[in-house]
């Protein structure tokens, strides 16, 4: 590609108004051999554009002039295709997030400008293009809302858009990292990093030609991790890290073009200017006008921050979990409390089965029934091959799903892709490990249950050595001791606690916290395994803890955020789990146990053995045998 013209001179000038006027000769030649812009073909594929828009009908622009629709073919190289993508994007998110466009005005952008978050140097690289600037460390959460920093930041690229140059030479993004605290990387959620990515990739008409990041503190790496595998390849390749080395960065930009603070020679100029400018040119406030902005001197609407609603959500939250467990408790004294894997179904005379009548409409009257319907219908529909099919097993898909037939076939389903799609959480275990697991006290089943019958399994973070055990030997630790759990009827019928403990969690477990990891988490927990946790309880949070929650939660399908609780004492997670029921460490009476004497209670069991082994646990018997 030829190189770009030095369109700014060697000692740039500094001026806060928008080029709206036509590109001069030397840029337009460039435009034509890189974004294959031809002044003598333009006007014809504008009127085709114009044209798919119409005919396709996927979109209701409120605008479609030639000055317009230039924008979106500029920003794909003059490729229609990629343009008309480009542009249906673009609509799709001012409808998607309308918070980031109505109601935003001059004032507001005055104020996020003011104190130091963004900015936008009023000169260009030595290539003429913009620079937005960041500085994420002055950003008080407080003040400012995720939605706040959309929004400055949407207001910005559609007035840097409206210059011609930008059209054809895009942006650099500057994020400069220095005293990035966890309190502002918690909000660097999934879902904003998605839009972090529809604005920078795919949904507006602007190219971005580079991102630079500077002064990136560890919890920088933690963030971007949740980017990273949302962007293309394109992209990614033009993040550049520096560090605190301003040489890297002087090799993109020339130290001429930047502030002192970056080896440049600039002052760090205002904000103000840019916005007091836009503020007297009629031009400008009609084009905010005509993409949805308010431009209204006198009339400010203010948005509630996000403490204000972060705090009714959860309040709704509360009262969403605690009705969706105020659900009839079994009397302590009507569930057994051993600490054996019990392969017995109930008798007709146990109170539980009255209990399961009531709550997971287990019918004795038509069970048999819906479990030849559950077996008509997986043999009809062909979407997967169970390994059994007797009646024992299929029940325990019935029992998850509350004996709605067409559920527990789904979670069938789901059973054996996630088996096929991660063997190695069933096949070739390490026993060896899964011993290691246990003495190491990472997870427990102690051998009680709760006041409720409720078997109780506890993750300690905290005895994870993260260089000793990758999280695919703790999946299938875990799974193990599931598997085991649900050979129970008891368990099926009640389902399951688990509390976790987050104690002293550490970066290095909170680097495993992926996307990829939330959704086993979730297939684990509720999708593909046939059983019911009732609760997550979390205990001994921090503040990492809520940074790395907050960029999982999004990634959680609502009703697994519903039944999570975390508690902030003691006395909230005992309204839930009676003290009777806990060890020591939570307020309990009891002692900790390790998971290794749970599962040596199964040793001479030979049924149970078997059944271990019909999941594919090659070697489990023997395992189970020698605890």
């Amino acid at each position: 590609m030829k190189t770009l013209p030095v369109i700014m001179p060697s000692d740039p000038d500094v001026s806060y108004e928008l080029d709206l006027g036509e590109p001069p000769q030397e840029l337009m030649e460039w435009a034509k051999e890189n974004i294959r812009e031809n002044p003598d073909t333009r006007c014809l594929i504008i009127e085709d554009f114009r044209d798919i828009i119409y005919a396709r009908g996927e979109c209701t622009p409120h605008r479609t002039d030639d000055e317009f629709l230039l924008r979106f073919l500029r920003g794909r190289k003059f490729n229609m295709e990629s343009a008309y993508r480009l542009f249906v994007n673009y609509y799709n998110f001012k409808e998607d997030n309308p918070e980031f466009f109505d109601g935003v005005n001059l004032k507001s952008l005055l104020r996020i400008g003011c104190d130091d978050l963004i900015t936008v140097p009023p000169y260009r690289d030595q290539n003429g293009r913009r620079i937005l600037l960041y500085r994420m460390g002055n950003w008080d959460t407080e003040k400012y809302s995720v939605t706040n920093i959309f929004q400055a930041t949407m207001a910005i690229l559609e007035l840097a858009i409206l210059e011609p140059r930008a059209q054809i030479l895009g942006g650099i993004g500057f994020f400069d990292m220095q005293n990035l605290t966890l309190q502002q990387a918690y909000h660097m959620t999934p879902s904003v990093a998605h839009k972090i990515v529809q604005i920078l990739v795919t949904s507006f008409p602007m190219k971005i030609y580079a991102i630079h990041v500077v002064f990136q503190p560890w919890i920088f790496d933690v963030v971007y991790k949740v980017i990273h595998p949302l962007l293309n390849g394109a992209m990614k390749d033009r993040v550049f890290f520096h560090g605190e080395d301003m040489e890297s960065l002087h090799k993109h930009i020339d130290p001429k073009h930047l502030p002192e603070k970056y080896g440049g020679r600039h002052p760090d100029y205002g904000y103000a200017p840019w916005i007091e400018g836009f503020g007297k040119s009629e031009e400008i406030k009609e084009e905010l006008r005509s993409l949805g902005y308010k431009i209204d001197e006198n009339d400010y609407e203010e948005y509630k921050s996000d403490s204000e609603k972060s705090e009714k959500m959860e309040q709704i939250k509360s009262t969403v979990v605690q009705n969706l467990h105020a659900i009839e408790e079994l009397n302590e004294n009507d569930v057994e409390l051993s600490p054996q894997i019990n392969l017995k179904e109930p008798d007709l005379d146990d109170p539980i089965l009255k209990w399961a009548e009531r709550n997971i409409a287990e019918d004795p009257n038509n069970k048999i029934e819906l479990i030849e319907e559950l077996k008509d219908m997986i043999f009809e529909r062909g979407e997967c091959e169970p390994h059994r099919m007797d009646d024992a097993f299929l029940l325990r898909f019935l029992r998850a799903r509350h004996f709605i037939v067409r559920m527990a076939h789904r979670l069938m389903v789901n059973y054996y892709t996630f088996r096929e799609t991660n063997p190695t959480y069933f096949s070739n275990i390490d026993y060896s490990k899964l011993l290691e697991l246990g003495e190491a006290e990472i997870f427990t089943v102690p051998p009680y249950v709760d006041q409720n019958g409720r078997r109780l399994l506890y993750f300690r973070i905290e005895n994870w050595n993260t260089s000793q055990f990758t999280p695919d030997e703790l999946f299938q630790a875990i799974i193990f001791l599931i598997n085991a759990a649900i050979l129970e009827p008891k368990h099926q019928i009640l389902g399951g606690i688990c509390i976790i403990d987050v104690n002293n969690l550490g970066a290095g477990h909170a680097w495993y916290l992926t996307p990829k990891i939330a959704k086993s988490m979730v297939a684990v927990g509720y999708s593909s395994l046939p059983h019911r946790i009732e609760a997550v309880h979390i205990v001994n949070g921090s503040k990492l803890f809520d940074y790395a929650f907050g960029l999982l939660k999004p990634l959680l399908p609502e009703y697994v955020r519903q039944k999570i609780i975390i508690h902030s004492d003691l006395d909230s997670l005992h309204k839930w789990v009676l003290p009777k029921y806990l060890p020591k460490r939570y307020g309990g009476i009891h002692k900790d146990y390790r998971y290794n004497e749970w599962l040596s209670t199964v040793s001479n069991n030979e049924d149970l053995l078997e059944e271990i082994e019909s999941y594919g646990y090659t070697g489990g018997k023997d395992f189970l045998k020698s605890l």
